[in-house]
Order: C-alpha cells, then sequence, then structure tokens
C-alpha cells in the first residue's frame, strides 16, 4: 500500500474528513482529494509531515509499503489503545484465555 491508500486508511481509523483533515493542515480539500485518489500524487515533506501532525503518525507511516496485515495491525492499536482501562483488562484476559486453547 502506498500514499494514498495510508492516507484514506489513516484517515478512515481516525475518524477524519476531508474538510476537518484540510482545516488542520491549512492543506486544500481539492489537494487532498487529489492525494486520496491517485497513487502518483504525493505531497513534498512539508506538507507530508503537516498531513502526519494532523492524524497523529509519522510520515513513515504515511509513506511507506504496507501489507494489508500491517494495517489491520495498526486498526487493532488504534482500537485498543482508546479502550478505557477496565475494557483493555477484560480484552486481554479474553485473549489470555483464547491462547490457552491452542
Amino acid at each position: 500500500m502506498n500514499f494514498h491508500e495510508n492516507l484514506r486508511f489513516l484517515m478512515e481509523v481516525k475518524d477524519i474528513q476531508i474538510k476537518e483533515l484540510s482545516s488542520k493542515t491549512g492543506i486544500s480539500e481539492n489537494t487532498i482529494k487529489t492525494y486520496l485518489r491517485s497513487a502518483s500524487a504525493e505531497p513534498k515533506l512539508s506538507k507530508a509531515l503537516v498531513i502526519a501532525k494532523a492524524l497523529e503518525t509519522t510520515v513513515e507511516d504515511l509513506c511507506e509499503e504496507k501489507t494489508a496485515q500491517a494495517h489491520e495491525d495498526f486498526r487493532f492499536n488504534a482500537t485498543f489503545s482508546a479502550l478505557s482501562e477496565n475494557d483493555k483488562k477484560s480484552v486481554m484476559a479474553l485473549m489470555n484465555e483464547m491462547a490457552r486453547h491452542y
């Protein structure tokens, strides 16, 4: 997966719409739409840094080739991080119980 796929994925995970990302970065909505549509449209480093900051991630996460599994791992981590401490404990207990049956 490349920049435009990573950008789309991170916006989905962070639940950020084009208009909001545009507002947070100062990058026009049309430019962001171009980044999302075209595999060949990639921002200059200065814009990539601003986008990464707005999405609370790194330029590396935006730019590096990723597998579908890497995206799923990221989604799991983001979802798990958003849970309350009590819910995290419940999830960990369930995972430990499941691991005992392997």
